[in-house]
């Protein structure tokens, strides 16, 4: 296995969580002082785009597609932002206790 992403792997519900989350990681490197409100923001527009651009590839432009991809990003962003939440505290935790 020398591919780590590839359309198959992004396709995936885990792979689109991934992707979002590392290119939120990195929009928050590169721009430090942007507002919480705008990295939610950008979250929702990165899992939006992401997931139409998956199902367009994938299984083609129909509009049945598109609304269900749409769907699906919205609950990649929600899932997004629970995973981020939930690794947050725990690294809150283990510096409490270290």
């Amino acid at each position: 296995m020398n591919d780590w992403l590839t359309w198959e792997i992004i396709g995936t519900f885990a792979g689109t969580c991934l992707v979002v989350n590392i290119i939120t990681q990195v929009f928050k490197y590169v721009i430090p002082n942007a507002s919480t409100t705008a990295i939610r923001l950008f979250a929702l527009i990165m899992s939006e785009a992401l997931t139409v651009l998956v199902a367009v590839i994938m299984k083609g432009a129909g509009w049945e597609n598109i609304v269900l991809a749409v769907l699906n990003g919205l609950l990649v962003f929600a899932s997004t932002q629970g995973i981020y939440h939930l690794a947050a505290d725990a690294a809150d935790s283990i510096k409490k206790v270290g």
